[in-house]
């Protein structure tokens, strides 16, 4: 990876691989203040509307850092077109993960009155708990893709695996859903659903993200 290691050190351009690790670092922030949110809200039944301000904050920050990568990556003369456009993909794939974050947390707030079974509540905490553990994996992968190509595709390979055990938790938190919450009002369901689904798209992108990693590290290596 020399010549792109070179590039990153260059004076014009080498804030560029610190932005994109900071853009990761407030992906994985998001990630890490949607727990906090979700673990209230179900298990105590209480919408912290301070930590909702912050996923909010967070998400943003994400968005308007990924904006400007790409407005760097756009102008560079020294990386040929198919490399700023595979970071590119890794950045938007990453920020997907911040997203769908902020959609849980708002699927939360249009939820704040309903509550469902002990049952459903332990599995959805599993299941968001996976979910950052397979966030805070995707920002090593980010990390470790200007350094080492092997590290990373292992690493990629690691978080491929948290995905289907996400998905795993998924499947088991809908089945419980539907056995233990039948009295719940139909719009209220239909939220809750939606909530999940956010939750489980987060992992989804994680994946995304590093199949587009896979496809960077192969090509500059």
């Amino acid at each position: 990876m020399s010549k792109i290691a070179d590039w990153f050190r260059r004076e014009r351009e080498r804030g560029v691989r610190e932005k994109l690790l900071k853009h990761a670092e407030l992906v994985e922030e998001t990630a890490k203040y949607l727990v906090e949110f979700m673990k209230k809200k179900v298990k105590e039944n209480y919408v912290d509307d301070s930590l909702f301000t912050i996923i909010d904050n967070k998400e943003h920050e994400a968005d308007v850092l990924r904006r400007e990568i790409l407005r760097i990556l756009a102008a560079s003369k020294v990386l040929k077109p198919e490399v700023r456009m595979q970071l590119a993909r890794i950045v938007r794939q990453a920020d997907w993960v911040a997203d769908w974050a902020l959609e849980a947390a708002r699927l939360a707030l249009a939820l704040r009155q309903a509550t469902v079974s002990t049952e459903v509540v332990d599995s959805l905490v599993d299941m968001i708990s996976e979910v950052y553990i397979t966030v805070q994996k995707t920002r090593e992968c980010i990390t470790a893709m200007f350094e080492d190509p092997f590290k990373t595709l292992n690493l990629c390979d690691e978080v491929e695996k948290l995905e289907e055990n996400v998905d795993d938790l998924y499947q088991k938190t809908r089945r419980l859903f539907v056995e233990k919450c039948s009295d719940l009002p139909i719009a209220a369901a239909i939220l809750f659903f939606h909530m999940m689904d956010a939750i489980e798209m987060m992992a989804d992108k994680c994946e995304d993200t590093c199949d587009n990693i896979r496809e960077y590290v192969v090509s500059v290596a």
